[in-house]
């Protein structure tokens, strides 16, 4: 048994012991409070400094950027600044100006994307592309799979029934507003990234809208009209796409989406009646009975060969066209004289209005040699109608 004076003494420093924690604990409790609150206003400001010290940093980011020409440090360091930091839409574009190229500009953007804070505004970004390809790229690799459009649900296409028509190179007749189609590259990204109604009634509505504000060919149409499974809307759809095709001659080709034969006599009557209506007039010519003969022509060509500069084979050969009657054959023979492809184009587009059938003036094409040539002919013929 324990005396009880031990007892007491023990129990007196025992009190005394307690009594020194306690006023330890809330001299402490206090030191934690205050040092909770003083934690929380640099949190605090911090918290608020930080888009400020965030803005200083890159803006000494875009320094050191503008400081170094080489594109490839360039490029990785802008990569790892954005992989590694939140940043607003903003100083994405400041820094995606300073990328050398389309391809470098997509690949920062991409990469950058996740850490975006303001992603509502990302669509700011897409005017940053020379090329509408990447900015659907970059739609299709980012806000577009935040949203409903998810690559593992785009349905497999299978085009191997379907012939094509090719429409580079084509002179024909075009659509309203639409003398020059979208490029394949070009397409492939926009109809990747089309976003299609819940139902046929819906997608058909969509793509009238598609065909309204773009210029497409007859092949970009034909599949965008494959995207319909009923054929009574794909019919609706091809009549409403015809009149803003770009290669209109060759919109006959859509009838391959077409099984039902009422539905296909119908495309076919209404593509063939369009047509007609929108062609120029013809003009009757004389058949033949003017042309100069053989011999005739044989002289006609020396007088313009024995020129000894090309400036007067020029002028002699234009001479000639003016005073006499050509087949389009002998003209064409005519250009032929001529070895350089500047004084090619000149004598074809000079004929023009001197030739017996100038709705067959896109035969001269094969008479020049180079693409750039032939393009400057293809503008020529488009403009003459």
């Amino acid at each position: 048994m324990i005396p009880p004076i031990y007892s007491l003494n023990n129990r007196i420093g025992f009190e005394k012991s307690l009594l020194q924690i306690i006023k330890k604990m809330k001299r402490t409790s206090i030191t934690l409070l205050i040092l909770v609150l003083i934690l929380s206003i640099p949190k605090h400001v911090s918290a608020q400094n930080k888009n400020a010290n965030s803005d200083v940093a890159h803006k000494k980011f875009i320094v050191s950027l503008k400081s170094n020409t080489n594109r490839d440090v360039r490029y990785n360091n802008a990569m790892q600044y954005f992989i590694n930091e939140w940043h607003t839409t903003f100083q994405l574009q400041d820094v995606s100006y300073y990328m050398p190229n389309d391809q470098m500009r997509y690949q920062l953007c991409l990469a950058a994307y996740p850490k975006v804070i303001d992603k509502n505004n990302f669509f700011n970004i897409y005017d940053l592309f020379s090329t509408l390809s990447y900015a659907i790229k970059l739609y299709h690799g980012t806000q577009a799979k935040d949203g409903s459009l998810e690559s593992e649900n785009t349905p497999d296409r299978d085009y191997s029934s379907i012939n094509f028509p090719n429409s580079d190179g084509y002179i024909g007749l075009t659509g309203i507003n639409c003398n020059l189609p979208m490029s394949q590259n070009d397409f492939n990204y926009f109809f990747d990234g089309l976003l299609f109604g819940s139902n046929d009634n819906e997608q058909l509505e969509f793509l009238k809208q598609q065909v309204t504000t773009h210029c497409f060919s007859t092949a970009q149409i034909m599949k965008l009209g494959l995207e319909l499974q009923l054929e009574k809307n794909r019919l609706t759809f091809l009549k409403f796409a015809l009149n803003k095709c770009f290669d209109l001659e060759n919109f006959i080709s859509t009838s391959q989406l077409i099984n039902h034969s009422y539905y296909k006599d119908d495309l076919e009557a209404y593509i063939e009646d369009y047509l007609i209506s929108v062609s120029p007039p013809t003009t009757d010519y004389p058949i033949n009975n003017c042309y100069i003969n053989d011999e005739e022509f044989s002289q006609t060509l020396i007088s313009i060969k024995d020129q000894l500069f090309s400036d007067k084979q020029k002028v002699m050969a234009k001479k000639n066209i003016e005073r006499k009657c050509f087949s389009m054959e002998q003209l064409q023979e005519i250009v032929t004289i001529f070895s350089f492809d500047k004084d090619r184009l000149e004598i074809i587009k000079y004929l023009y209005d001197f030739a017996p059938y100038p709705d067959k003036m896109y035969t001269f094409r094969s008479k020049l040699k180079f693409l750039n040539s032939k393009q400057k002919f293809d503008k020529f013929l488009i403009d003459k109608q």
